[in-house]
């Protein structure tokens, strides 16, 4: 299975959502895209396929094949990959923020 994580580089959360599935899921092959150090024309269509997906504007979104999570949503990643022996940190579904927006949970 992959896992592709769009968000901003800035985001701790969203590393560490990559971070524990890195640990957790080692047979996921994860990749992290972080949208704010992607060329502007790059980003434009990353982020204008991510709206199609999504109907919105708001980062992270995580891939895992075919199937859409959308903030940090540890309790999804945990009902489609299966338990794992650690608890998940803290994080939901309503952690979201764009691509420019520092500090702006």
């Amino acid at each position: 299975m992959k896992a592709m994580i769009y968000s901003a580089s800035w985001c701790a959360v969203c590393q560490s959502m990559v971070d524990y599935l890195k640990k957790q899921y080692p047979s996921v092959s994860v990749q992290f895209a972080p949208l704010d150090r992607v060329p502007p024309d790059a980003r434009e269509k990353a982020l204008a396929a991510l709206r199609k997906l999504t109907w919105s504007d708001q980062l992270p979104v995580t891939l895992l094949d075919d199937t859409v999570i959308l903030g940090a949503d540890y309790k999804a990643l945990v009902a489609i990959l299966g338990p794992t022996g650690a608890p998940p940190p803290p994080g939901n579904s309503q952690h979201r923020h764009g691509i420019d927006e520092p500090g702006g949970e």
